[in-house]
């Protein structure tokens, strides 16, 4: 289990996020937006606290997934009646479709059901100078792990086919990553997407 402010960074960015979407909607004021994103930040905080493990990022993954599928997600159902928002607003607001993974070191959308994954925020765990080499075997296992498994595409009829990885594809993301990185950030005490 971890204390609140170790996860305090991805889940201000998830809020973050939701909120810009629901900015560029014009439906909230900017008082609203501001509780609606401190009431979604506390609902998410508490809502993790027994399930964030920074020792095992993916562990309770499903658990703290946010998501809108034809079905308004109760957490951010709760954050928006807490500025007087209707579900029909907030469906109107948001994409049909979107999923929010909020997991330690990494904060990801996807938008509809077929879209790519996008990462809001990355970071590195930070590793003790004495970790052992079976802690770092296994870290590398489960990188090798999640890498096979996003690389492979389940077809229509249950079957599955690799999807070959394309050298400029990983240069691309190098590229983004190196912009998004090199745009000023904030520094009023809290990051802003």
């Amino acid at each position: 289990m971890a204390s609140g402010n170790m996860m305090q960074t991805e889940v201000s960015v998830a809020a973050s996020f939701i909120s810009g979407l629901l900015s560029s909607s014009d439906s909230l004021t900017a008082d609203q937006l501001q509780i609606f994103t401190h009431t979604l930040t506390d609902a998410l905080l508490e809502h993790y606290q027994h399930h964030w493990f920074p020792q095992a990022p993916c562990r309770g993954s499903g658990y703290r997934c946010l998501r809108i599928n034809h079905k308004m997600d109760p957490l951010i159902g709760k954050a928006a009646s807490a500025v007087g928002f209707t579900q029909e607003q907030l469906f109107s607001s948001l994409p049909v479709e979107l999923t929010l993974w909020v997991d330690p070191y990494e904060v990801s959308y996807r938008i509809g059901e077929d879209g790519s994954t996008c990462v809001l925020y990355k970071s590195s765990p930070l590793r003790p100078k004495s970790a052992t080499s079976a802690d770092t075997s296994a870290h590398r296992k489960e990188k090798l792990k999640t890498r096979r498994s996003n690389r492979s595409k389940r077809l229509g009829n249950g079957t599955q086919r690799e999807v070959e990885e394309v050298p400029f594809r990983r240069l691309g993301m190098h590229l983004f990553e190196h912009l998004l990185n090199s745009v000023p950030r904030l520094t009023n005490g809290s990051d802003q997407i």
